[in-house]
Formats: C-alpha cells, structure tokens, sequence
C-alpha cells in the first residue's frame, strides 16, 4: 500500500462514509461447474451493484476512487480525498488459463475485489475468479430468499457454516439428492464428506447436521 504523506482528513472522511455506506445487495447468482465436474451455485452482488452502493456516500464525503490497469494485468486502486490526500494499493489475480477471456475475468474480479477491500464493502465470491481459474460459470439474477441449496465441489473456496441454512426447507433434500446419486453411482457418500468439501463447519455444529438430516430421512421413509 502506498499513501500520501499525510491522510488524516481521507482517514475521517473514509469513517463516515463507512458509518453511511449500506451494504450493497446480493444481486446475482452464478452457477459454477468447476474442472473435476462438479457444480454449486451461490448469490453475490456484482461490481455495478457494489459502485452504485457507495456512489452517494463516496460524494458526500468528497472522497472518490479509480481503478487503473497495468501493462502487467494488476489493478492499482486509489482511494482520493478532495484535499488531495491519497492511499493506493495494487491487485493482480493468478490467471491459470490462456486466452483473453480469462485474464478479463481475473481483471474484472481484481477491480470488485479492490474496490470493495479499499471501502469496507461486504461482498461475496463471483464467477470471474472462478473463470480465472478455469471453472465454467453462468450469471443470472439472484432468485428471491436465502442461499442456494448446497452442492459440492471442493475446488470452491470454503466458507463458515450458518446454523440458519438447517431451516432452509431445501437444504436437507438437496443432500439427500446428491447422496441419491452417489449411490445409484455406486459411489461412497458422507454427509460429513460431502459438507466439508463446501463450508467450514465446526464439530458441534457437524453433529447437529448429522442428527437433524438422519431425523429428515425417518420422517419422510428415505433409505
């Protein structure tokens, strides 16, 4: 990070424009099939959605913040204050596939990633890392109410487990889909397994899970 001499006026600025900013909305969800095949979806707000969150707020507090692309691919963003005050960072995501596609990808994801570490903006993970990377994803607009059901792929990056997702009517069938098919596959299933590959999940709540999803199966007379 680099910064201007001084940035004591950005740094009250910046205070509350984070104690005005309300979060952007979760705006999208992408479907990603990931290179070992398998496929999961998750909700994200995306970099216009991110923008236009902290538009008002930025102008308020005479802040403003450009993002510039490097020969190299890396994405320096500045976060600019109107007294002339600065600070500056520089991001630049792995590519793993060739081609002009992919380093767009990474390109586009550097700048949310950046825009939203440099303003405090809580966003999640979108499909552009996930191209960067190789995996195949497809964008579409996020469907109304909580989370998608879970599915596996290991290759995603893992998140903390929310108790909350037990309530979700969907989230107990969705593994008893996949356990389904790993059987008629004559593949081995485990529900811890199959959960750890997606989310980070301490004992306690992994006993929980198991305890509730054997319950599901009685109720309902599944094998």
């Amino acid at each position: 990070m680099e910064r201007s001499e001084q940035i004591d006026q950005l740094a009250a600025a910046l205070a509350k424009f984070q104690g005005e900013l309300e979060q952007p909305k979760l705006n999208s969800v992408v479907k990603v099939k990931t290179r070992g095949g398998y496929e999961y979806s998750f909700k994200y707000a995306d970099l216009a959605e991110c923008k236009n969150a902290a538009k008002k707020p930025l102008a308020a507090n005479q802040l403003a913040v450009t993002q510039l692309i490097e020969e190299d691919g890396s994405i320096v963003t500045m976060l600019l204050h109107a007294s002339g005050q600065w600070i500056s960072s520089r991001t630049k995501m792995p590519v793993t596939e060739p081609g002009a596609q992919a380093m767009g990808s990474a390109i586009t994801y550097a700048k949310r990633y950046a825009f939203c570490a440099m303003l405090g903006i809580v966003a999640d993970d979108d499909e552009d890392g996930n191209l960067s990377q190789g995996n195949v994803a497809s964008k579409g607009n996020a469907p109304a109410g909580g989370q998608p059901a879970p599915k596996p792929g290991k290759e995603m990056g893992r998140r903390m487990f929310d108790l909350k997702m037990l309530d979700r009517p969907d989230f107990f069938p969705g593994i008893h889909r996949y356990e389904t098919e790993a059987k008629a596959k004559g593949q081995p299933f485990s529900i811890r397994a199959f959960l750890d590959g997606i989310y980070r999940i301490d004992e306690n709540a992994m006993r929980q899970i198991e305890d509730r999803y054997t319950e599901y199966k009685i109720n309902n007379n599944l094998s």
